[in-house]
């Protein structure tokens, strides 16, 4: 008997029987209910992406949107204002020229040619010393001192795109950081002053020992704190020697709140004449107030309730005497 091949895969599809016997009716056809069912609107409807990109070509074209620049001088072309973003700048590898040269030196030399008297104003005495200020203008380096021109190379492993982006990256860092030092006046002048201003103030003696003693009484807050933790309820105990023995109670210096009170103990309340004089009055019209069995007291002395309830009473003490009198007549 020869070898058995393996059964081919038939491509016939084979359905599945629904073993569940509820599954029969419209419930098959659950799943396809709107599919393949004819168009709401013949007109042709504009896809949403379409319309999205239309609106925003609109909201560009009015100003409405742009793209922010993270850098407030590099400004996007499409923005509301129209400006164009400056061109890189990319500095040439030539090595300066001597009138470049020169004018670097006198870039440098400006700030020596400070009047040490005004301090680098007009018609105002400087505060700071010829002493401070010669020292200062001794030991000055420029604060923005001559950066070598740029000397670019490509890579190994660079592209050209990559190397022209590089380029512009520096160029555009270059001439920003320039910008923002003209608009803040980052001179070597004002940088000058401020040093100058801050060597001379300090800090007075007396703002300084204010300061220490402060200091000082922290530490000491901070340090009793540490021992009220440290201590807790050992503080409290009783140091009892061996075989020592007592023969009374303790003495109370102070009286406990509860105690019985009598006439000899001292109290706030008995210090104060004028207290002990109204206690006295209230005491006697206490006395007045109250009545005897029979003794009867005036309306107008009844609170508001008293004298409703003494009303009620009285329409039906009045309702029972003529009912009772009506019974006698018949």
């Amino acid at each position: 008997m020869g070898k058995l091949a393996k059964p081919q895969r038939s491509k016939k599809h084979k359905k599945i029987k629904s073993v569940e016997s509820f599954y029969a009716g419209s419930r098959k056809n659950k799943r396809s209910e709107g599919l393949n069912q004819k168009p709401r609107d013949y007109n042709q409807e504009i896809p949403k992406k379409l319309r999205n990109l239309g609106l925003a070509i609109g909201g560009v074209r009015e100003g409405k949107v742009g793209k922010k620049s993270k850098n407030k001088f590099h400004k996007h072309p499409d923005g509301p204002t129209g400006q164009q973003a400056p061109k890189p700048v990319v500095s040439s590898s030539k090595r300066p020229s001597p009138h470049q040269k020169e004018d670097i030196g006198k870039d440098k030399e400006k700030p020596r040619e400070m009047n040490s008297a005004t301090g680098g104003k007009k018609g105002s005495k400087s505060k700071i010393s010829n002493e401070v200020f010669n020292d200062y203008v001794d030991n000055l380096q420029p604060a923005r001192p001559f950066v070598a021109p740029f000397n670019f190379k490509k890579k190994t492993n660079e592209t050209l795109k990559q190397f022209n982006q590089r380029v512009d990256n520096c160029a555009n860092r270059a001439l920003v950081k320039s910008k923002i030092d003209d608009h803040f006046d980052m001179s070597d002048e004002k940088k000058m002053l401020q040093k100058m201003t801050k060597l001379k103030k300090g800090m007075s003696e007396k703002k300084k020992q204010r300061l220490k003693e402060k200091k000082e009484k922290k530490a000491g807050a901070i340090k009793e704190k540490k021992l009220e933790k440290l201590q807790g309820f050992e503080a409290l105990k009783d140091k009892v020697e061996f075989g020592e023995t007592v023969h009374a109670p303790p003495l109370l210096t102070v009286i406990p709140k509860k105690a019985v009170a009598s006439q000899d103990v001292d109290r706030p309340g008995r210090r104060m004449p004028e207290l002990q004089a109204m206690i006295a009055a209230n005491v006697r019209e206490s006395e007045q107030l109250t009545r005897q069995p029979g003794q009867t007291v005036k309306r107008r002395d009844l609170s508001v309730f008293q004298q409703r309830e003494a009303d009620t009473k009285r329409e039906m003490a009045i309702q029972a005497y003529r009912l009772m009198k009506k019974d006698i007549k018949q």
